[in-house]
């Protein structure tokens, strides 16, 4: 059962591990805090950002597995690090021009890592698209 399975995807596992205890963990707190609490919405919001950056650590190592020889795997591993202070750098410069609390960064820097993650999404798919051919789609079935 395990045999087919791919190794060396533990952030893409650590993500759907961590979606289904948090979602049990949010489940918990609403059930004894109601939604209006602030338990549930400091749990709302620390777990969603966890789970954004896990998210962003898991398509950039489908990223690395994708492009295999073609790129090292330190200049995906820079590229990954760098994408995460500047977006972590821009949330900080965002949420302190007026008073800076932790968890408007969470929440920013949540919002901006899934903004992130969904364009490198984009890219990867452009990329492929340009790099095999047998992905393209033919012209003529776009037709109807």
């Amino acid at each position: 059962m395990f045999r087919d399975y791919p190794a060396g995807s533990f952030f893409f596992n650590a993500y759907f591990l961590l979606s289904v205890l948090i979602g049990i963990g949010r489940y918990i707190v609403l059930t004894r805090s109601g939604v209006s609490s602030l338990e549930y919405a400091y749990s709302y919001f620390y777990s969603d950002g966890l789970l954004s950056l896990c998210l962003f650590l898991s398509i950039f190592e489908i990223s690395a597995r994708l492009d295999g020889s073609k790129v090292l795997r330190t200049k995906n591993l820079l590229l990954s690090v760098g994408t995460i202070l500047a977006t972590a750098w821009f949330s900080f410069e965002v949420t302190s021009v007026a008073r800076f609390r932790a968890t408007h960064f969470v929440f920013e820097f949540s919002q901006n890592i899934y903004v992130v993650s969904c364009l490198a999404i984009v890219i990867l798919w452009i990329r492929r698209l340009r790099n095999d051919p047998q992905d393209r789609m033919r012209p003529d079935s776009l037709m109807c």
